[in-house]
């Protein structure tokens, strides 16, 4: 079940917070529209490969951003958060971008209705499976918009977020959820987690660029270099990198500050076979034990706190046409 409600430019900043109030005004390229949309909570991505993941339904809400002027069908790029939630710098600033280059832009809020703020200090909270299936659920209600071209919708995703802009392209994955219905037509995961290596990484087949720091102490660039790099092993046609100097994890706020409290991962390697079960070997354990207690064990033994986030105005600047561009090759094609 789909359901809009008009919001106005002034909510937008404070959509994170769901603190704006409706209005009956249109939507412009600063305001735009609340779609509640319905998802799952997955414990695993065994329960997303097995079919059985639509045991718990949540309903989510995204916000629905349209370039100003926009007449007809537009391409469009769902945006997918980090573990802090959304933030106006990251997808914000990602979002307007994309609207003035002529995109509609679904901001998807994976936290709010499942009644979380952040997963930032417990990564136990809410599993990393469950906004994978949001992405492709978002992807479901977008498809239905009539101001959308539903062959036209690429993702993008920032951190947690970006893990769903990786593993939304993989094949088994998508056909879990998605079936015979297209895949998104472009991917870009921007300093997605990459410690988790999947036995295969057979992917879609479209393109997926990832956006790296190389300073990211969070998600460390040399892991996700190493999934791309498997990616193409396996097949994968258009799989292309970019590592920023100077750039921290969160490079797209233009300063550098430290996170003492956030869980970090950045020393764990974690193996996911092809049946979806996790695998922790240094400890013999799966995630046959459940998400939370699986990954608050794991912590305990190679997790530590704290990272460095930003990077520079001139870093953010150069990412932010870069995605852009990327998503205008790919969903615009090379004349637009």
């Amino acid at each position: 079940m789909i359901f809009n409600r008009r919001f106005s430019a002034a909510c937008f900043a404070a959509f994170a917070l769901s603190a704006c109030q409706t209005t009956g005004s249109g939507s412009g390229a600063g305001g735009g529209e609340e779609i509640s949309f319905q998802t799952y909570t997955p414990d695993g991505y065994v329960q997303i490969l097995d079919g059985s993941y639509t045991g718990e339904v949540d309903e989510i809400d995204g916000v629905l951003r349209l370039p100003e002027g926009a007449e007809g069908p537009v391409p469009a790029v769902i945006l997918m958060h980090g573990s802090g939630g959304i933030r106006s710098e990251i997808e914000g600033s990602v979002s307007d971008a994309l609207l003035e280059a002529g995109f509609a832009a679904f901001i998807v809020d994976s936290f709010s209705g499942r009644g979380l703020s952040s997963t930032g200090r417990d990564q136990g909270k809410l599993p990393i499976p469950a906004n994978v299936v949001d992405g492709l659920q978002a992807l479901k209600a977008l498809r239905q918009r009539p101001e959308i071209d539903p062959e036209r919708v690429g993702i993008t995703g920032f951190s947690r977020g970006g893990i769903v802009a990786m593993y939304d392209a993989l094949a088994p994955i998508k056909q879990a959820i998605l079936g015979d219905a297209p895949p998104f037509a472009a991917y870009a995961p921007v300093y997605p987690g990459c410690a988790m290596q999947w036995d295969t990484v057979k992917t879609v087949g479209g393109p997926i660029h990832f956006f790296l720091g190389a300073e990211d102490d969070q998600t460390p660039a040399a892991n996700c270099e190493i999934t791309a790099d498997r990616m193409r092993a396996q097949g994968a046609q258009d799989v292309s990198v970019t590592v920023y100097p100077d750039a921290s994890h969160q490079f797209l706020i233009p300063r550098k500050s430290r996170v003492s409290t956030a869980a970090t991962f950045a020393d764990c390697q974690f193996e996911i076979r092809d049946s979806g079960l996790m695998v922790y070997e240094p400890l013999d354990i799966t995630s046959e034990m459940g998400w939370g207690p699986f990954v608050r064990t794991v912590f305990k033994d190679c997790g530590k706190r704290g990272f460095t986030r930003g990077g520079t105005p001139e870093v953010r600047a150069q990412a932010l046409a870069d995605i852009t561009a990327f998503f205008t090759r790919t969903l615009k094609g090379p004349t637009s």
